[in-house]
C-alpha cells in the first residue's frame, strides 16, 4: 500500500492543507476515486464539496449539537433504526442487549441533511449501553443515548454520583518517563521542554510553545530546602497583601503548615494536593489556577515540585504559567 503526507506550517489552518494534499494524490498515483474520512476539523463545506466530485465520496464526524433542531430530532429520536444486513425499522428502546446476538450486532439510522448545495447522509450508530450507563439511566431518569440534558443538571448529577454508589470509573490514563524506561533502553527528554525557547531551542509541538495554564496573575515559583522556601513566601506574600494586592499562595498538603498564622489574613492559601500522591496535584492544578483568576489574584506565589514521575508534567505546566519564573534560594 502506497501512502502520502505531507507538512505545513504549524500555524497554518488545517482546513486549508486538504486539497492541495488531494490533488497531489491524484496527480502523483493517478487515482481520483477514493473516500475521504476525518473528524469535523477537517469537515469544511469546502472540503466536502471538493470530495463530492469526481466519483469521490466522504464520511465525516458531525456533532448533534450543530444540527438544526429538526434534524436533531429525528436523529435522537429512538425509533427508526435499522439493522446492518437486514430490513425494517425498529425501535432502540425494546432491544435486550443481555442478547448476545443484539449485543454484537450494529444498529444505525439514516437521516438526509440538506446543507447549501450538498445533499447528505447523517448515519446515526446506535449507542452502546454499559454497567455505567444503565446505572445513569435507572437513577437519574434520562437516557443517555438518545436525550441531551443541560449542564447545570450534568454538574448537579456528578455531585450526586459522589453521594452514591454507583459503579463509575473515570481512569486517567499516562505515562512517565521512568515508565518508559522500563521498555526501552534509551529515553531522552526534548530540551525545548525543559528551557525557556530561544532562537536555536524551539518547541517541536505548537502546544508546547505557549504559556499553559497561565494565570492573569504574576506569578513567581521558589525553589529550594523547604522551611526557607516557604519563609521567603511568606514575606513577600505579606509584603504584596500589606500593599493592598490580591495574593495568593500555592503549596501543598504537606507544606500548607508552614503558611498557616504566618500570612496576613487576606492572603489565600490553596494546597493542590498530596506531595505522597502526584497525581492529586495535577489534578488541582488547572482549577486553583483559575480560581485565583476568579477571585482576581494580581500576586500568586508558589513552591516547586520534584520532578519525579508525573512531577515532571506538573512543573512542566507551573513552569509554563509562571512564565519561567523560578527564583533559586
Amino acid at each position: 500500500m502506497q501512502g502520502k503526507f505531507d507538512v505545513f506550517p504549524d500555524n497554518q489552518n488545517e482546513q486549508t492543507t486538504l486539497k492541495p494534499l488531494e490533488k497531489k494524490i491524484i496527480k502523483d498515483f493517478n487515482c481520483s476515486e477514493f473516500i475521504f474520512c476525518s473528524d469535523a476539523g477537517l469537515g469544511s463545506a469546502n472540503n466536502r464539496a471538493f470530495n463530492s466530485i469526481g466519483n469521490r465520496a466522504y464520511v465525516i464526524t458531525h456533532s448533534i449539537k450543530k444540527m438544526k433542531q429538526e434534524d436533531r430530532d429525528i436523529a435522537l429520536n429512538p425509533t427508526q433504526f435499522g439493522k446492518a444486513g437486514s430490513t425494517g425499522f425498529l425501535d432502540i428502546r425494546t432491544l435486550d442487549e443481555t442478547d448476545e446476538e443484539v449485543f454484537n450486532s450494529i444498529y444505525y439510522k439514516e437521516v438526509p441533511v440538506f446543507t447549501g448545495d450538498l445533499d447528505e447522509t447523517l448515519i446515526v450508530p446506535s449507542y452502546t449501553r454499559t454497567e455505567i450507563t444503565d446505572s445513569l439511566h435507572k437513577t437519574f431518569g434520562f437516557r443517555t443515548d438518545y436525550e441531551f440534558i443541560k449542564k447545570s443538571t450534568m454538574r448537579s448529577i456528578i455531585r450526586q454520583i459522589k453521594e452514591i454508589n454507583l459503579p463509575l470509573k473515570m481512569t486517567r490514563l499516562f505515562f512517565t518517563k521512568e515508565m518508559l524506561k522500563e521498555v526501552i533502553d534509551q529515553v531522552e527528554t526534548d530540551k525545548a521542554i525543559l528551557t525557556k525557547p530561544t532562537d536555536g531551542l524551539r518547541p517541536k509541538a505548537p502546544g508546547m510553545k505557549y504559556r499553559h495554564y497561565a494565570p492573569k496573575a504574576d506569578f513567581r515559583m521558589y525553589d529550594g530546602e523547604e522551611e526557607k522556601v516557604a519563609n521567603e513566601i511568606i514575606k513577600v506574600a505579606n509584603e504584596k497583601d500589606s500593599q493592598g494586592y490580591v495574593t495568593g499562595i500555592l503549596t501543598s498538603d504537606q507544606n500548607k503548615h508552614f503558611y498557616e498564622g504566618k500570612v496576613n489574613d487576606g492572603v489565600v492559601i490553596v494546597s493542590l494536593g498530596d506531595l505522597d500522591k502526584p497525581e492529586t496535584i495535577a489534578n488541582h492544578l488547572f482549577k486553583a489556577l483559575r480560581d485565583f483568576d476568579k477571585m482576581e489574584a494580581q500576586f500568586i506565589f508558589g513552591e516547586t515540585f520534584s520532578r519525579k514521575d508525573v512531577g515532571d508534567a506538573i512543573m512542566n505546566r507551573l513552569t509554563k504559567a509562571a512564565g519561567y519564573n523560578i527564583i533559586n534560594l
